[in-house]
């Protein structure tokens, strides 16, 4: 029986197999990037012969599948759920309320790791850093000096128009609720709400959306300037219409799965320190 059986998700796992087994832990992994030792043949090996499951952190990025390598079979969030053993412990992150369930009736524990305070702070540190990471990468002027805008306000708009700021950047947030925009302003930033961005937005040479719904329609892209960019982060299906913003011309992309992409190993570390920090715990 092995300490550990770890399933899918990015390069992230890795390093968490890496930095258990270097901490005297026993690992097995089935869908893991770049690791062929200790793999299991099938997902059924590593459910029934670890103790914890580590499953993907987010568990889906989807909605519907679990995240595991493309060369891997694709396992539906409600089979993988109901394969797992009675009285397992397993840990994932973003884990949905019918997963959550289907665990819990088959008699073991889920623990989602994304709720930690710890492991929230560092992971939207780890998404604002890949965020303007990839704006730089895909655009040629300068943050320094930019007039910016944060489209949404929680913790990664919070996180973004920080770092933002600190780069130099003049930066505002857009923002529906008031009391969000009161928060934005006591932060030092201009607030203003999203009936206001159609007329606003040709302002923006970087446009940065977290919002989880159309705020960018064709509408408000008509009067993005030409040589703008926009970062959406927000999760499938974003909030940009695409089609649109293809049509315009209009330099847009859509980064998901930021944290696993840029800070993949110092992630892993914070993980297995509140992973391990959790099971003492239990």
């Amino acid at each position: 029986m092995y300490d550990f059986g770890i399933v899918g998700g990015d390069i992230r796992q890795m390093y968490v197999a890496e930095y258990l087994a270097a901490a005297g832990y026993s690992v097995f992994c089935y869908g893991v990037e770049n690791m062929s030792e200790n793999a299991a043949k099938n997902l059924d090996e590593v459910l029934n012969n670890s103790d914890i499951i580590i499953a993907p952190i987010p568990f889906s990025k989807d909605g519907k599948n679990l995240s595991i390598r493309n060369s891997y079979k694709r396992i539906e969030n409600w089979q993988f759920a109901s394969m797992i053993p009675e009285g397992k412990t397993v840990i994932s992150g973003a884990l949905n309320k019918d997963t959550l369930r289907i665990i819990k009736e088959k008699g073991s524990r889920p623990v989602d790791i994304l709720c930690n305070p710890v492991v929230e702070k560092y992971n939207t540190i780890a998404t604002a850093e890949g965020t303007i990471a990839e704006a730089i990468i895909s655009h040629p002027g300068f943050i320094y000096d930019s007039m910016s805008v944060v489209l949404g306000y929680g913790k990664c708009g919070r996180q973004i128009a920080d770092s933002l700021s600190a780069l130099g950047a003049e930066v505002v947030v857009c923002a529906r609720r008031s009391e969000i925009r009161s928060q934005a302003k006591e932060h030092g930033y201009e607030a203003i709400d999203f009936c206001e961005l159609s007329h606003q937005i040709e302002k923006f040479e970087y446009i940065f959306n977290t919002v989880p719904e159309l705020v960018l329609d064709e509408c408000v892209l008509r009067n993005v300037r030409k040589n703008a960019i926009i970062i959406d982060i927000a999760s499938m299906p974003g909030g940009v219409d695409f089609d649109a913003a293809k049509r315009m011309n209009i330099k847009c992309r859509h980064c998901l799965g930021l944290p696993g992409k840029y800070c993949p190993g110092a992630l892993a570390k914070i993980y297995v320190e509140q992973i391990l920090d959790s099971i003492n715990k239990l």
